[in-house]
């Protein structure tokens, strides 16, 4: 008979972490699979010079901001104004969030700076503007509750767990710029094998909460 190499005893729960680590690693290779087609499908209905300005400002080459006059300012926050009101447009039910903030004594959600976010974001597209500060409303209140229609989340908002997801460094912005002098945030998962060190997080919402923030 061969020598029987000597097998060490692993604990059953350092062995079930690890398999569902790699049962994690499986379901994500899947979902990203997902991902990437999606972003794929998504790049083919853009022409030519689209992808390479898209690629340009993803490396910092250049930017495809609109150029800001005080006339476009102006003009797009009064129709963007003027969407919100519309139920053609965002039906009531798809804007409840911002609705109840029309009730409220005081509430930023009114200020320029904060509407002028999702103009900035969606290239001055009012209605897509629109529609993307109502979803926004709705998940600030999902994670936060109806505070955040008087104020933004802040960080006493969260509990301990999620505070200690913060502090474990996943979610950060990096020390150094990008070459057209943006800031660089980083997101990054923990190793499926690491699993079991974030079996506290019951909830997925506790992760996404932090990760919306």
């Amino acid at each position: 008979m061969g020598h029987i190499p000597f097998a060490p005893h692993i604990p059953t729960s350092i062995m079930s972490g690890f398999i569902q680590g790699l049962q994690d690693e499986m379901k994500n290779i899947d979902e990203t699979a997902v991902v990437d087609n999606r972003i794929s499908q998504e790049l083919l209905q853009l022409s030519l010079e689209e992808r390479n300005a898209l690629e340009e400002e993803i490396h910092g080459v250049r930017c495809c901001a609109i150029e800001e006059t005080p006339e476009l300012l102006q003009l797009s926050l009064q129709k963007l104004a003027a969407v919100l009101d519309r139920d053609d447009i965002i039906p009531f039910h798809q804007k409840r969030a911002y609705i109840q903030s029309q009730y409220l004594p005081s509430t930023y959600i009114h200020r320029d700076d904060f509407r002028l976010r999702f103009l900035r974001f969606t290239f001055f597209d009012v209605v897509a503007a629109a529609k993307k500060m109502v979803k926004f409303l709705d998940l600030a209140c999902h994670f936060f509750g109806n505070v955040v229609l008087e104020r933004p989340p802040r960080l006493n908002d969260f509990n301990k767990k999620e505070i200690q997801y913060l502090r474990n460094g996943h979610i950060q912005f990096l020390p150094y710029r990008d070459r057209s002098g943006r800031r660089i945030f980083a997101l990054i998962n923990p190793s499926p094998y690491e699993a079991g060190a974030y079996s506290e997080f019951n909830n997925e919402t506790d992760t996404n909460k932090v990760r919306w923030h």
